[in-house]
């Protein structure tokens, strides 16, 4: 962070700095890392901007080209959350201007969305990973509703979110897309589709199994019994575990279900997607 980097720079004059926050009777108090972040990330963004301020069109987007690149050397080292940091700075490179939008949505905003959505998904966020779809698929061009990476990486998160209905129409739209014979390396596409599909008609069944698990295991309540089982991988029931195919710590039995991870991730991200608005707002003052 800006701040950390500041810091250690001070260090041998001993000094330091803090970010604070304002009340409304005039009191300061710490920040908490939520809006360091936040306030990190707004100092990257208007840093960036100032950076392509009064460029042409063609100069933003030659920019925004390499700092997706430095973004993908982060990601490819697994670091996801600083490539977030450096994919949010491409979106300052992005025009509204008549002539260029068309460009601008198919070099910078779904490109830098679908990166988005990829490290969100690889952090288990999977709502913020919608969320950037979503927004993908709304540009104004309406490329985004063609794009089989949107539905594709949608799917998967609709799936980490337990809707398994919506996550199996966005990868058969999915699989439509990709069936078409003019789509360059639809193949390959295919059967990671299938493979998704299949996983998906897995956790289907489980449910279903695990669910009649559950309605026994209530008639034993009901009748006084206890009840400590869950489906053991040769498919009967063992004892140790609740009734709904929980092991004992907690863990999920299904590959897919990361409820608890997701919201340990959700507070350290969720500043990022109303970044993407304050862009435009940044932008709009810069002029």
């Amino acid at each position: 962070m800006m701040i950390g980097t500041m810091n250690e720079t001070m260090k041998s004059v001993g000094g330091s700095v803090e970010l604070k926050r304002k009340l409304d009777n005039g009191a300061l108090i710490s920040s908490t890392e939520g809006e360091r972040k936040a306030a990190d990330m707004s100092a990257k963004m208007r840093q960036s901007a100032e950076e392509v301020k009064g460029q042409p069109f063609s100069v933003k987007l030659e920019w925004s080209r390499l700092r997706r690149e430095q973004g993908n050397v982060i990601f490819k080292r697994g670091e996801w959350a600083e490539a977030m940091d450096v994919y949010m700075t491409c979106l300052v490179a992005i025009s509204n201007e008549e002539g260029e939008v068309e460009e601008s949505e198919r070099e910078i905003s779904l490109p830098v969305l679908l990166n988005l959505a990829q490290c969100a998904l690889n952090m288990r966020a999977a709502s913020k990973c919608i969320q950037f779809c979503d927004h993908a698929e709304s540009l104004s061009t309406g490329i985004g509703k063609h794009s089989h990476k949107v539905l594709f990486r949608r799917g998967k998160a609709k799936i980490i979110r337990g809707d398994f209905k919506g996550g199996r129409k966005d990868f058969l739209q999915c699989r439509e897309i990709c069936g078409n014979p003019s789509m360059q390396g639809g193949e390959t596409e295919m059967k990671e589709i299938e493979r998704e599909l299949k996983k998906l008609d897995v956790l289907v069944k489980k449910g279903k199994k695990d669910e009649g698990i559950r309605k026994k295991a209530m008639k034993r309540v009901m009748g006084g019994g206890e009840v400590r089982v869950y489906e053991g991988g040769d498919g009967r029931a063992a004892e140790g575990t609740n009734g709904h195919g929980t092991k004992k710590d907690g863990e999920k039995t299904s590959e897919y279900d990361s409820k608890k991870e997701e919201a340990k991730i959700e507070e350290n991200v969720k500043q990022w997607l109303p970044l993407v608005v304050l862009v435009l707002a940044i932008l709009m003052c810069l002029k």
